[in-house]
């Protein structure tokens, strides 16, 4: 818990250092997330992201955009030593900040960046697919009923990177972006379930896997709009 709350007040710390600089834009956007399960073909959807996010100048050529997204994901698979998920586990609405790195290269009135830094991910809720999770533990030739089911909302964190394309208008940018993130965070999840087969066999079961992580692991791509002071 300490960990967790020394993570938020640095990033919390930083960002209002960095507001109180000169931005060089600010801007929106709209992206569509493929999660990894989508494109694993593992039962994952595609999802719709909406962010904010400004942009702090160190010359023409290099700058730190920050900002933030909000998303509901369909599509969270979980990561373990005793267990990986063959398809999703949770969905979620699930909050991003980042801080990154980024170089332009320009191009007349076109343009092109690329990008990468750390960003940290909050889930203001986490829903199971009892019935997913229940498939992944059965064995083979077997079904599997949840009984009972415990898991940790902590905070995630991980690694972005991408890049952009687009064009200038006087001081306003448009560009199409393309955004790649793993992120991780702790579940240290419980279950008990039962389990069954079509000779009426049936057998009691525990899991214990303090060291499951939910990942949110998949690529955006989008349209955003930026401001230029």
């Amino acid at each position: 818990m300490l960990h967790r709350k020394n993570i938020i007040i640095t990033a919390l710390l930083f960002l209002t250092f960095s507001f109180s600089l000169s931005a060089a834009e600010a801007g929106t956007g709209f992206s569509l997330f493929f999660p990894e399960s989508f494109y694993h073909n593992q039962g994952g959807t595609i999802s719709v992201e909406n962010g904010l996010s400004t942009s702090i100048g160190l010359g023409k050529i290099v700058s730190i955009p920050i900002g933030f997204s909000y998303n509901k994901i369909q599509g969270f698979m979980v990561e373990g030593s005793t267990i990986t998920s063959t398809k999703p586990w949770f969905m979620g609405d699930s909050f991003m900040g980042y801080v990154m790195v980024m170089a332009t290269l320009p191009l007349g009135f076109l343009f092109l960046e690329a990008y990468g830094g750390g960003g940290i991910n909050w889930n203001a809720t986490l829903t199971p697919f009892r019935g997913n999770i229940a498939d992944d533990l059965a064995s083979s030739g077997e079904y599997a009923v949840i009984t009972e089911l415990t898991y940790k909302n902590s905070l995630g964190y991980g690694w972005l990177g991408g890049s952009s394309i687009g064009i200038t208008i006087k001081k306003i940018n448009i560009k199409v972006d393309f955004l790649y993130r793993d992120l991780k965070s702790a579940l240290d999840m419980r279950a008990s379930y039962d389990t069954g087969s079509s000779a009426g066999s049936y057998t009691a079961k525990t899991l214990t896997a303090a060291d499951a992580r939910l990942v949110i692991r998949g690529f955006t791509v989008g349209l955003s709009g930026s401001f230029s002071f």
